[in-house]
């Protein structure tokens, strides 16, 4: 074990791809290998999926990339936060961690790092639900210690574990205090100079993102008017009618077979995305 560790606080998103346990084969595989395979590509493929979509979804949505590579070195050394994001990753079973250290001078662009966090956790969200792939998701900042690469531990992997585990219900991504803390103070730490404007503006385009259910929790309203304003493309209206369709069906489909708990999560979901203006296609 190194005898130097990253230890600060860190923004930690924990991703999980719902229904993996019933596309999972069963106990053995069949002994023909093709089949095998074909036995294994509805669950594997679909977490191998999930992953390089939120990656393409990061990607897409890192603040300022271009415009900071146009940039003459010195401009680059003083204007840090234009700088694209960062991002850590931790793979596991059917699902993921991803995860940004905001120790100082750990991060260049935290800003731009956390922005690009919630459009691709979003994203993925909305989009999972459009192919029938659901996910829940739980944010937050708090410490954490990454003992090894790629390996983290402590308090912020918890905290975003018991939102999406225990708060969440239906799928949709949760945002601890943590996070808003973090927000907040980038917002209120406005000084004047072009390094706090930029961190400002980008947090509170952030918060906007968020909205709160009837239980006091802020989530990410990823069917909402400010989030649809940033990420909104070409297909925008088919994706949310596409998830819409499918959660309609997923509560059919679970209120006849008598369970309830998952037929009122898809309840919730309709309920919300109905709540946003979204219909279904005629």
């Amino acid at each position: 074990m190194s005898e130097t560790f990253d230890l600060c606080d860190y923004a930690v998103a924990f991703i999980d791809l719902l229904g993996q346990k019933s596309a999972m084969p069963s106990r053995h595989l069949h002994d023909l290998t093709n089949e095998a395979v074909q036995e294994i590509k509805g669950s594997v493929g679909r977490i191998i999926g999930t992953q390089q979509l939120f990656k393409n979804f990061y990607e897409g949505h890192i603040g300022g990339t271009s415009l900071f590579a146009s940039l003459p070195k010195e401009m680059q050394d003083s204007l840090p936060d234009l700088a694209p994001g960062e991002l850590k990753w931790q793979p596991f079973s059917d699902g993921m961690m991803v995860y940004i250290p905001l120790g100082k001078d750990m991060t260049p662009s935290p800003a731009n790092s956390l922005f690009s966090l919630l459009c691709a956790c979003g994203m993925l969200c909305l989009t999972g639900l459009a192919a029938s792939s659901p996910l829940r998701i739980g944010i937050d900042v708090a410490w954490a210690i990454e003992y090894r690469p790629g390996e983290l531990y402590g308090s912020a992997l918890a905290h975003a574990y018991e939102l999406e585990s225990n708060i969440a219900e239906w799928p949709r991504v949760v945002v601890g205090k943590g996070l808003l803390d973090y927000l907040s103070w980038y917002v209120d730490s406005d000084d004047g100079s072009l390094t706090a404007r930029y961190r400002s503006a980008m947090a509170t385009t952030c918060l906007t993102f968020l909205a709160r259910d009837e239980k006091q929790q802020e989530f990410l309203d990823y069917a909402g008017p400010e989030f649809a304003h940033i990420t909104k493309g070409p297909q925008s209206n088919a994706i949310h009618q596409s998830a819409l369709s499918f959660a309609t069906s997923e509560f059919s489909h679970w209120k006849s077979l008598g369970n309830s708990k998952l037929a009122s999560r898809y309840e919730m979901l309709i309920s919300y995305l109905r709540s946003r203006g979204v219909v279904e296609e005629s």
